[in-house]
């Protein structure tokens, strides 16, 4: 077109006209091809980015879900779900949208040498020597680039942890005041990867300083040899011209393409990582059909030689030559201190994990040579540690039905289901609920009570009437009415069954066929409970610190023993970034909380994409996309120096360009919009992976990957990029318009008039073709500045307190400092709702005093309102209504801190944060010394368990403590209170996991740690608060009893009932 443009004005001016005329209706067709195929090209790699990304998430989900447990024990789920979201995110980026800029730079660059070498193929040559310059330049320090990036990705992937791990252990965290550590521990971890980005951004902006620099040294060797070769009659000024502006546009092509090329890089590092999951495998994998399906099970279990440790403990055998066997239709107890070993017998004989050696038969049958999916359709199993989904009532039930060979009709299901809800004692508070058997239940069932989510659990685990019963401590969170129906219940499963269980209450096993005692790994005696009393010293050692009483007085004389068999352990709350809105439970043992200020990044930046959006806005996009403006802007102001008037003209374009730079960027926010409400998939993935061990045991593999393909076209966001394509084609089009309405104005007004000589109007040409590029590189980052906008818009509304229910808020917004001294704490007619459950009234009119150093008992039915005292007085939440005094004044006048200061909670739940042993017992307030720390731990019978382990105090502990027992983490969390120092002591059944020895040691460091304290103790274990000072009993969120033990039980009303149903399981 150069050539023919000067070419046709050494012709007549009208001549010139229409020659002029005749290349812009070419540049026209050419806006129109640009487009056509621009819009093309767009929704083709947005549709495919968008197919391969969620065939490449199925595939990982699956690879996932047939790993081992033993690989999450290594790796974590938080790293699991870090690739599952991030690692996609760039993955989807960096094969749509941004192939096609890439591809689009990269044919353009080829285009443009094709057309200089086609007008002079010498003068070509020379040009040619700039890009390849280009290429050799960007590609040595991309990949330097490269593996700064794969380095900072890893620091990153520490960080989300870190705080996914705080998430998960929010109760403890802000009851022990321990923000401010974890805010400095999360910052210092970002200073990692911050520092490996300085770096990044430094090599970034080193290839692109290199790139423009190579680029600008290219166009001055190209006026030296054009001007040499012309001389030289080897070049006429027409092919310099042509040529030139080839390798300009050729230039600016691959200079466009350059920052997409960046991100490349890091999408193939995240292929890496997600790649190095899905060809992984599984050395047990319970969705292959490999191994034999027997006919029939008779429930014959025998253990030969068995040793085991774990992956992250191989110096410590869990299991250490345990043999035993269990003949069919037995019943058998597993008995022992906590970390004998007792749970881990359950985790292999459900291949779980693998034993370093010895053999495990079912019927005379390895189970390793038994299908992995057919040998758990035959166990039913209920944990320590419950997991439930975010579903229905009827679907939680109707998962234990899911390692089914042959699913019943919906009909039979539904009957199924009922069946087992009646036989857990749970039918009557769901037919209660609006919605019944629908009712959604909320996040691993955070709307539910601890002992409502153990009857679902087991209402789970007996609905497909396995062959096998193995049940770890499964009444424990029940109180005593529910335990003895729920009890009843699974004793009728289990007739004719082989049912092993695991025991702390040992008065509830004397009657079973066979009581198997552990201890450190090994079977120090097995036979009935008769045999052992006599054989085996463990066992009677065991029996003794119960004092076990065969009479048969009336039961005010049998207070010492009263006993309990309640463990209200939650499993950990899925703080899955794309999991909002998850509801407290009805007596809420653990909801949703409200941070500090001082934490909140901490938290609310775990959201993965937040930080990496962000940056993508504020590193090299917005130094790119100010690097576009200022080029715009030099090329209108050099095309007005050298011609004003069509510099003028060349501006008319830019509102144009501008209308279409919002439009793109308003769409991109559409589409940002619509993922963040279309997470569903992303919700299903997540939940699996903090709930693997009970997908793995129930065999919910399959209907994983159903729902998440069915929520993953439902997620799709076709629509969204047919207007994307649309729009985003709008920039070519205005920007080849404009070309064409300068090329034009100028060639048809200026030039053939002598206003305009040839050469200014190339120069003003060049510069609006220059400028033109630069926009379009600037709107080409419409996609990042949207959702950097959107996660920007997203932060801001997390990082803003909600003052209405926010513990800490006062009017006069000023905090009394917390008092020198404890005294009388009171409740005065607090009423108090949970936010999500308004209907339901937590507490109702609640009124009591609790004098200074006094011992308060709090006990009641599940969900009777005794966690919510506790979740008040800690200032989690605020009541609708009434006070909470303390020392005169109402305890939310006093600084939050200084009045946490004074308080330590020891939770049904406890998570553990940090990466050993010494940290998670540290204090915020004072360096505490090892020598301390041991002495609380001697207190609670761990000293010669961390002792014994290589790396004492130092030796690392998994996320929120999961690498020890449930005892164990109960004792860490009852050291860790004692080492606090509190003036309140708070117990949310704090010994609820503990076996008798442990739990009669610990009683008696409790009892010490509460001298001259004031305690709030929530039990369902009467005999361990038969010496409060007051025990209140509570009932539909309301006290209905009160006073000393002694005068509950002459009352004989709901304690006394409670007692009784206690004491007629000790029988």
């Amino acid at each position: 077109m150069a050539q023919e443009f000067i070419n046709g004005h050494e012709k007549a001016p009208q001549d010139a006209r229409n020659q002029v005329q005749h290349l812009t209706l070419q540049l026209v067709y050419i806006a129109i091809g640009a487009f056509v195929t621009t819009m093309i090209s767009t929704w083709g790699f947005d549709v495919v980015g968008e197919k391969i990304t969620h065939e490449l998430q199925e595939r990982y989900l699956s690879s996932v879900l047939q790993q081992n447990i033993a690989y999450f024990d290594v790796l974590g789920t938080g790293e699991l779900t870090s690739y599952m979201d991030q690692d996609m995110q760039l993955i989807q980026a960096g094969i749509s949208q941004k192939v096609s800029y890439i591809i689009s730079g990269v044919s353009g660059f080829v285009a443009a040498i094709i057309v200089a070498f086609m007008y002079n193929q010498r003068f070509a040559s020379i040009m040619i020597s700039q890009p390849l310059a280009l290429i050799l330049w960007v590609g040595s320090m991309g990949y330097w680039l490269s593996i700064t990036q794969k380095k900072s990705l890893t620091q990153y992937v520490k960080a989300d942890n870190l705080a996914q791990e705080v998430l998960n252990a929010m109760r403890n965290v802000v009851a022990y005041r321990s923000q401010e550590r974890y805010s400095r521990k999360y910052f210092d971890t970002l200073q990692r990867p911050a520092a490996l980005d300085f770096r990044e951004r430094l090599i970034f902006g080193v290839i692109v300083a290199g790139s423009f620099t190579t680029l600008h040294w290219g166009n001055g060797l190209g006026f030296w040899q054009a001007n040499k070769l012309f001389h030289q009659g080897l070049c006429t000024v027409s092919e310099a011209l042509v040529i030139m502006y080839a390798a300009l546009i050729a230039g600016g092509m691959l200079c466009q393409a350059l920052p997409f090329v960046v991100d490349i890089t890091l999408t193939n590092g995240a292929a890496r990582r997600v790649f190095s999951v899905i060809e992984r495998v599984s050395p047990i994998n319970s969705m292959n059909d490999t191994g034999i399906k027997p006919v029939s099970v008779r429930g014959e279990i025998r253990f030969e030689d068995v040793n085991f440790a774990y992956p992250l403990q191989p110096e410590r055998r869990v299991l250490e030559d345990a043999s035993f066997t269990i003949p069919p239709g037995h019943t058998v107890a597993l008995v022992g201190p906590s970390g004998s070993g007792k749970s881990t017998v359950f985790a292999i004989l459900e291949r779980l994990y693998l034993p370093f050696n010895g053999t495990i038969t079912l019927d005379d049958e390895p189970i390793e040579n038994i299908n992995v999916s057919w040998l758990r359709s035959q166990i039913g199993y209920v944990g320590q540690d419950v997991s439930l989904f975010n579903a229905s009532i009827h679907d939680n039930i109707a998962h234990g039905l899911s390692v089914a060979h042959e699913m019943p009709d919906e009909t039979t299901v539904r009957s199924m289901v009922i069946q087992a809800a009646e036989k857990a004692q749970i039918h009557s508070f769901i037919m209660e609920l609006p919605h019944g058997y629908d009712t959604v239940i909320g996040a691993n069932g955070s709307s539910l009570s601890g002992g409502q989510r153990q009857r679902i659990a087991i209402a789970r685990a007996i609905v497909s009437q396995p062959a096998i019963l193995l049940l770890d401590e499964a009444t424990a969170a029940l109180d005593s009415q529910s335990e003895k129906d729920v009890q009843e219940a699974l004793n009728e499963a289990a007739t004719g069954r082989t049912t092993m269980i695991i025991a702390h209450r040992l008065s509830t096993v004397q009657n079973f066929d066979t009581i198997i005692v552990l201890k450190d790994g090994h079977v120090l005696g097995q036979g009935s409970h008769a045999e052992l009393m006599k054989a085996s010293t463990v066992y009677q050692e065991l029996v003794r610190h119960q004092a076990l009483r065969s009479d048969d007085r009336p039961v005010e004389d049998l207070t010492c023993q009263l006993s309990y068999h309640e463990k209200d352990v939650e499993e950990l709350k899925d703080v899955s970034v794309y999991v909002d809105g998850v509801e407290p439970p009805m007596d809420a043992p653990v909801s949703t909380l409200q941070p500090n200020n001082s934490v909140k990044y901490v938290w609310h930046l775990n959201k993965p994409e937040l930080p990496y959006t962000i940056a993508g806005v504020s590193g090299t996009s917005l130094g790119l996309a100010a690097e576009s403006i200022v080029m715009l802007a030099t090329g209108i102001i050099v095309g007005c120096i050298f011609g004003w008037e069509l510099g003028l003209v060349s501006t008319a374009a830019v509102p144009l360009m501008t209308l279409s730079g919002f439009l793109q960027y308003y769409t991109v926010s559409q589409v940002q919009k619509h993922v963040k409400r279309d997470t569903n998939a992303a919700t299903v993935a997540h939940e699996a992976f903090a709930a693997i061990k009970t997908v793995t045991v129930l065999g919910m593999q399959k209907n994983i990957l159903e729902t998440f393909r069915r929520e993953s076209q439902r997620d799709s966001q076709g629509r969204y990029w047919v207007i994307s394509a649309v729009v985003y084609a709008c920039t070519p089009l205005l920007r080849v318009l404009s070309i064409a309405f300068v090329f034009w104005y100028g060639g048809t007004r200026l030039v053939p008039t002598g206003e305009y000589s040839i050469q200014q109007f190339f120069i003003c040409f060049a510069a609006n073709v220059w400028g033109s590029q630069s926009a379009a590189a600037l709107f080409a980052h419409a996609p990042d500045i949207a959702g950097a906008h959107a996660a920007a818009n997203q932060l801001e509304g997390l990082m803003q307190p909600n003052e209405s229910q926010s513990p800490n808020k006062k009017q006069d917004d000023v905090s009394t400092p917390a008092p020198c001294k404890v005294e009388e704490l009171a409740l005065q007619r607090v009423k108090f709702k949970y936010p999500t459950r308004p209907s339901h009234m937590a507490l109702d009119d609640v009124s009591f005093d609790v004098l200074a150093g006094a011992f308060i008992a709090l006990v009641g039915t599940t969900g009777s309102g005794k966690s919510s005292v506790i979740n008040l007085v800690e200032r989690f939440y605020t009541a609708q209504s009434g006070n909470i005094i303390l020392s005169d004044k109402a305890i939310g006048e006093y600084d939050l801190d200084g009045y946490r200061q004074y308080l330590a909670l020891v939770d049904q739940n406890p998570c553990l944060v940090g990466e050993d042993m010494r940290e998670c017992l540290q204090s915020d307030e004072r360096v505490i010394s090892d020598d301390d720390i041991l002495v609380a731990l001697q207190g609670v019978g761990l000293a010669n368990f961390v002792l014994s382990l290589p790396q004492g105090l130092s030796s690392p502990v998994l996320a929120n403590g999961s690498s020890l027992s449930g005892g164990q983490r109960q004792r860490m969390a009852i050291a860790k209170a004692i080492l606090w120092g509190p003036k309140i002591l708070l117990l949310d059944e704090a010994t609820s996991a503990l076996d008798t020895a442990s739990e009669k040691l610990v009683q008696e460091a409790l009892k010490h740690a509460m001298k001259d304290r004031t305690t709030i103790a929530v039990a369902h274990r009467l005999k361990t608060i038969i010496d409060a000072s007051k025990i209140l009993v509570f009932d539909g969120g309301r006290i209905v009893e009160q006073g000393t033990h002694d005068e509950l039980m002459h009352l004989r009303g709901k304690y006394w009932q409670m007692a009784r149903l206690q004491m007629d399981g000790e029988k």
